[in-house]
């Protein structure tokens, strides 16, 4: 198999056969024309064929050089489009924000085109996570971290407060009430976390310390926890803020009338060197104006 002539000998044709002329390819290239008269020579013995006919005042491309130009002009054509991206991408701030899946698809996804809106400079990537981040082993910038903090090396930004209520659908609730905490136990409790039992934290605090559930449902996420409530599959603990607008359009209600104070809050952390990125704030400030509608 003939091998391939070097790539650098690709420009100085393509400029000649697009041009017309050494002289004028030269000047586009900044190189003497017998410069590029020497490259040409130089592919032209690699592909073992003549590609132009050199005349007296001009350069006509033979058939051989026509065929092959039009290579030349997909690979350089090629090569200048994808450089301007980079280019582009390079002076376009990237910024890559972890989050549950819940926030994001409730809260920062339906508005993003807000925050597109407001800063078209900056490529914002999402990626929804139930882990949390290791900003020492992961290319992530940020993080909505739900927690008391503080955590070693990183700075947090507040977002919300939060606080816990008890949710269940309205055809749940109207098949079997509860009009008083002992009424959790006729019922199925779902646990939105594996690692945590926020059961029997909320069950502490509302006088239960012994709280035995009809059954227990237990998923990965919060987002999951949610859904499988309002299909009216158990009652589950709800945090308020963000939970808000399921709750205002029916899609959950609140069976008992009160709201139990969290030691939890939602954060935004990054890293402690990038807390002045000028980005990262401008990301900051937009979701907490998220947050704050909501509230």
């Amino acid at each position: 198999m003939q091998r391939q002539p070097p790539l650098q000998l690709l420009p100085p044709f393509e400029a000649a056969a697009r041009l017309g002329s050494f002289k004028l390819a030269a000047a586009e290239l900044h190189v003497t024309p017998s410069a590029v008269s020497q490259q040409v020579r130089v592919l032209e013995e690699w592909l073992d064929t003549a590609l132009f006919i050199r005349l007296t005042r001009r350069i006509e491309l033979t058939a051989a050089g026509s065929q092959f130009y039009e290579i030349a002009t997909r690979v350089m054509g090629d090569y200048h489009q994808q450089f301007a991206q980079f280019r582009a991408r390079q002076a376009r701030p990237v910024l890559r924000v972890s989050m549950i899946p819940f926030i994001a698809h409730e809260l920062v996804l339906p508005q993003l085109q807000d925050f597109q809106r407001l800063h078209p400079h900056i490529d914002l990537r999402i990626e929804t996570s139930m882990h949390l981040v290791d900003f020492a082993a992961e290319p992530i910038d940020a993080a909505l971290r739900f927690g008391a903090g503080p955590w070693a090396g990183l700075t947090a930004l507040p977002l919300c407060a939060t606080r816990a209520t008890l949710v269940g659908a309205p055809a749940l609730l109207q098949q079997h009430p509860l009009r008083e905490p002992v009424d959790l136990q006729q019922h199925t409790l779902i646990h939105s976390r594996r690692d945590r039992d926020d059961w029997q934290e909320a069950a502490q605090r509302l006088g239960l310390p012994d709280l035995r559930g009809k059954s227990a449902l237990i998923l990965d996420d919060y987002f999951s926890a949610m859904q499988a409530a309002a299909q009216g599959l158990g009652l589950a603990i709800a945090i308020l803020p963000i939970t808000a607008n399921w709750i205002r359009d029916g899609r959950l209600l609140q069976p008992l009338p009160f709201q139990l104070p969290t030691e939890q809050s939602y954060q935004f952390v990054c890293r402690r060197e990038q807390a002045d990125n000028p980005a990262l704030l401008a990301l900051y400030h937009w979701i907490k104006s998220l947050f704050d509608a909501l509230a």
